[in-house]
């Protein structure tokens, strides 16, 4: 059984929430919390990490981006 801290960290983790500002991201798709998506298109069934950095981009249809880009 995994440990109440560690519970606790992937709630607050989670918690944080995405600032998507003037982009589309397809309903498919994903951007994790903590992640900065600004002026950008995403297509189907996309994936982005947490805490990321993404403006002015154009990622395509099944692309997947690390945690920390």
């Amino acid at each position: 059984m995994p440990s109440p801290i560690y519970l606790w960290s992937k709630l607050l983790r989670k918690i944080r929430g995405a600032a998507i500002r003037g982009s589309e991201v397809d309903p498919t798709s994903k951007v994790e919390p903590g992640s900065s998506f600004v002026n950008s298109t995403m297509g189907r069934h996309s994936f982005c990490g947490y805490d990321c950095e993404i403006t002015t981009a154009d990622i395509g249809h099944f692309c997947s981006i690390a945690n920390y880009v």
